[in-house]
Order: structure tokens, then sequence, then C-alpha cells
């Protein structure tokens, strides 16, 4: 009797567990969406073509591409300089003037907006530069999140459009094997109110937030893999803002971070949206002859009240499971 006891008790608890297991995948979905994984194993840095752009509607993904992954199209000023050398490998030969890489990582009309609380996208692009000069001291390393207006992306290869870039970030960097300027990774924050040129114009960029790299200390080495990080999270108090680079020796400990807290975007602001990453190396003679791109991926970690009702409803359930035994 005791064992038919056991028995009857045995099979909710087991379901209840089963539920609890399907829960706690729920919540290892909500912690991020990966809008964006591309490491070019297809052969090609032009899918999804215009006017989708990209595998994702700034929420979540709504298509992949041959090679099983969530990609977006990739753009350049000069068509011959930007190729896929193989998987893992988005080749930019950088010629002796600038040079413009870009991507509209969502579709359009439906960037990623930070709207609430705890709302944070991570951008993530892994790359090895090649050719690079032994010293200078230029900001010729740039790098630009962006809400490209209606209207403004491009169908093909070519500059960037002007526009309005507001409530844009971009960081202004020192690409050398020794860095030699005395704001070698600094982030800055677009500065005008009306259209213009999103980084040819180091002016439009007129207001500089914060430096997180040292003149004199070590830079990038040829053939080391180096991680850049642009991690912007939506706080109560404002757009909190942490971006780094690490790999090698760069800045002598292997890694330069910059943060800051941008109290002019909260929520109740509106917050704030992008959908544009912009990658502009100023030319092979103030820093690399070659960037090959290894890796960029774009997540969105959704505001914490989506995982908090998931925990109440693991809570419930443990609840439910103690008062059944």
């Amino acid at each position: 009797m005791r064992n038919q006891s056991a028995s009857r008790g045995f099979k909710p608890f087991y379901l209840a567990t089963l539920a609890i297991t399907g829960m706690f995948a729920l919540v290892i979905s909500s912690q991020a969406q990966l809008l964006v994984n591309d490491n070019w194993s297809g052969g090609s840095r032009a899918n999804p073509v215009p006017p989708t752009y990209a595998d994702n509607n700034g929420v979540s993904v709504t298509g992949t591409e041959a090679d099983g992954n969530p990609e977006s199209a990739w753009f350049a000023s000069n068509s011959a300089s930007l190729t896929v050398a193989g998987s893992g490998d988005l080749r930019a030969a950088v010629p002796a003037s600038s040079l413009s890489l870009y991507t509209y990582f969502t579709q359009p009309t439906t960037p990623i907006s930070l709207t609430a609380a705890g709302q944070e996208v991570v951008l993530t692009m892994k790359f090895t530069p090649n050719g690079v000069i032994a010293a200078n001291s230029s900001q010729a390393f740039n790098a630009a999140l962006v809400l490209t207006p209606n209207g403004n992306r491009n169908t093909a290869d070519g500059g960037v459009q002007n526009a309005n870039y507001a409530n844009g970030y971009a960081m202004f960097m020192n690409m050398s094997a020794s860095l030699a300027n005395g704001n070698s990774f600094q982030l800055k924050k677009w500065a005008l109110t009306t259209s213009g040129a999103l980084l040819g114009t180091s002016a439009n960029w007129a207001t500089a937030l914060g430096n997180g790299g040292t003149a004199g200390n070590t830079g990038y080495s040829v053939g080391t893999e180096y991680t850049f990080t642009m991690d912007l999270t939506l706080t109560a108090s404002g757009l909190q803002i942490n971006n780094s680079m690490t790999g090698g020796s760069v800045n002598n400990t292997g890694s330069m971070t910059v943060s800051y807290l941008d109290t002019s975007v909260t929520p109740g602001s509106g917050g704030v949206s992008f959908d544009t990453f912009d990658l502009r190396p100023g030319g092979s003679a103030t820093g690399a002859s070659q960037l090959d791109i290894n890796q960029f991926e774009v997540n969105l970690i959704p505001e914490p009240s989506t995982l908090a009702l998931v925990a109440a409803g693991l809570g419930l359930m443990v609840g439910m499971i103690r008062r059944r035994r």
C-alpha cells in the first residue's frame, strides 16, 4: 500500500518537475535574444539583401541564412575593399584614404529600442588587424552605434548618408602598435541637432564622455584577435554605457574600458533606439592596412520584469509541490 501511495504522489511531482524544467528553459531563453550572429561562413556579406537588411525585427529573429545564422548585410564605401575571404573572415583592405564598413542590423523601421529600465543591447565585434603602423597620434579607428533615420539607408555599397544621428554614440580610437593619442579609447556623443556626416567629421561628435586608453601603452599587434564591445543599458537614472576593447596586451593590461551614465536618456524621455553600426578606419597610414572581422554579434537583453514574471511562476510551482508532498 505504501508503494502505491508513493506511486500516486510521484506523478504530480513528476509533472511539476517537468513544468519547472520548462520554466527554467524559458528563463534562459528570455535572458538574451541573439539578433545577429555573423561569421560569414555562408560566403557572402550581402545577405539578407535590401529591403530586408537583417534577419530580425529589433525584438526577435525572423529568419536565418543558409548557414543557419541570423545575419545582417554589410556595406562599404568602396566595394572592392570589403570581401569575404573565408569563414570567419570579413576582410577589409584599408586604402590610403578612409574606408567605411557598416551594417543596418535590424529591418527598416524596427530598430532595437531601449524604453524600459533594465533593457540592454550588447554589440560585439571580434577582429584581427594586420599591417599595423608603429605609431601615430590620430584618432583614426572609429566606430559608431546610431539610429539611421527613415529614408537614409543605402541599398548598395557607397558612403554612409549624411543624416541627423541624434542620441548616437561613437568610439574614437587610436590604432597603432603603441598608443600615441591622449584619448586612445574615447567615448563621444553626437553633438548636432541637424544632418551631418556620420564619422567623416569629428566635430559632429564634439561631446566627449570619457576615455579608457593611455598614451604610451601597448597598442595593437599584427595577427592578434581583439574583441570590441559596446554595452548600453537603460536604467531609471539614465543610459549606462560600458564599452571595452580586449585582447593581446592592449593598453598594457589586455583591456581598455570606458563607462559613462548619460542622464539625458531615461525611460521617461522615451529611451533610445539603434539600428546601425559603422566602422571607419582612417587609412592605412594611420592604422592598419587590413582588418579581418571574425565575428559580429548583436544581443538584446530584456527588462528584468520579464524575468521576474518567470521567477514568480517558478516560486508558485515550488509551493504547489511542497503542498502536494
